[in-house]
């Protein structure tokens, strides 16, 4: 391709001097002159939205057991759910054999290619539900092929919020089943070698089921439980540049846990979640059904910007690139919702889900058609 510019809009560096050579290049929308050798230009950032569709994983079913599916929604024909797969947590552990059929509540977090269900829960018919150790990997690719284990140093977590950069994936707080202990640690897999590393504490403590959103720039992590019968509106971040530790802010604009989150090109979105109106008795749990924004470019707080149609708990977000999708809630587990990310947040009821499933993990996929 050969284009063409007048020669007058090209400014050398304000040290060059007289004879030295000089190089064009070009980089994205700049004309660049520079010496003979150049730094690198930076590879554009990976969107934390998927550009083809979206799976969700695993879940529990309307008999109280888990799922084993990995159902798809492609972006371009968005009005039916696909089963494309099998969530396949390995061989038998304590109180199932010969392999565990499904698990739910696991954080998964995705590159470009490859989706990693951390921990989370399965059920066993003799005791009930047990903590799943580990860390699956599966293809995000047209056909789901079989499930991997990656290495992934963390507790054996479930409830965890999680977020993506280009190059790793985080999880921050959970909890674990047996003895009950809430964490504040975050953990980062690096995709490139499929390897986990701590990644130090939540700046404003220990909390569970709380979930999380990715700019191109962080990870936030939003809301939560702090004991089985308190929720926080606390809302921590963690810059990819330096991740070690996370700050604090502002807040979120809903004190719950147990809700759904989904990233837009330009912001964060939550919906659903469960509270505690001050109450020690699990029967006085409330629901919400609100639509919280968090705009990434003015990042210190959320702001209501409309109303999901069912309130509720446990459903699961993803989103493309101009689309926000709700699947699954504890009252009605087929139901999926959508909304534009528009200025207006029109939310409709659109389609069903009919591998209906509630406290499933999703994942957006970038490279599939």
């Amino acid at each position: 391709m050969t284009q063409k510019f007048p020669i007058n809009i090209l400014t050398a560096p304000s040290a060059t001097a007289d004879g030295t050579k000089l190089a064009v290049d070009f980089y994205g929308d700049t004309v660049r002159l520079d010496t003979d050798t150049f730094t690198p230009a930076p590879p554009p950032p990976v969107v934390a939205y998927g550009t083809g569709g979206g799976f969700w994983v695993g879940g529990t079913n309307a008999s109280g057991g888990s799922t084993d599916t990995i159902a798809k929604i492609n972006w371009a024909s968005d009005t039916s759910v696909l089963d494309v797969g099998q969530f396949n947590p390995g061989p038998a552990l304590p109180g199932v054999s010969p392999t565990i059929p499904g698990a739910w509540e696991m954080s998964i977090v995705n590159s470009s290619t490859d989706a990693y269900a951390i921990s989370g829960r399965y059920f066993s018919p003799s005791t009930g539900p047990l903590a799943l150790p580990g860390t699956r990997k599966f293809p995000l690719s047209s056909t789901i092929g079989s499930v991997n284990t990656a290495s992934f140093p963390s507790p054996q977590l479930a409830g965890c919020a999680t977020g993506r950069s280009p190059e790793a994936g985080y999880a921050a707080g959970g909890y674990q089943q047996s003895p009950f202990v809430i964490y504040n640690s975050t953990y980062k897999l690096t995709f490139s070698s499929d390897t986990g590393s701590y990644a130090g504490n939540i700046n404003s403590g220990p909390r569970y089921y709380g979930a999380g959103v990715s700019s191109s720039e962080s990870f936030y992590a939003l809301g939560g439980g702090t004991t089985p019968f308190a929720v926080t509106n606390s809302m921590d971040k963690w810059p990819f540049a330096n991740d070690s530790s996370s700050a604090h802010p502002g807040t979120f604009g809903t004190s719950a846990q147990q809700f759904a989150t989904l990233n837009a090109p330009d912001a964060g979105f939550a919906s659903h979640g469960r509270y505690y109106p001050g109450s020690s008795d699990p029967s006085g749990f409330g629901w919400w059904n609100n639509l919280e924004r968090l705009p990434f470019a003015s990042d210190t707080t959320t702001v209501d910007v409309g109303q999901i149609a069912t309130a509720g708990y446990s459903s699961t977000g993803n989103g493309s690139d101009s689309n926000g999708y709700v699947l699954g809630v504890n009252v009605d587990r087929t139901q999926m919702e959508k909304f534009p990310f528009a200025s207006t947040y029109p939310v409709t009821d659109y389609a069903t889900n009919p591998y209906g499933s509630v406290g499933a993990g999703s994942a957006t996929g970038a490279t599939f058609n």
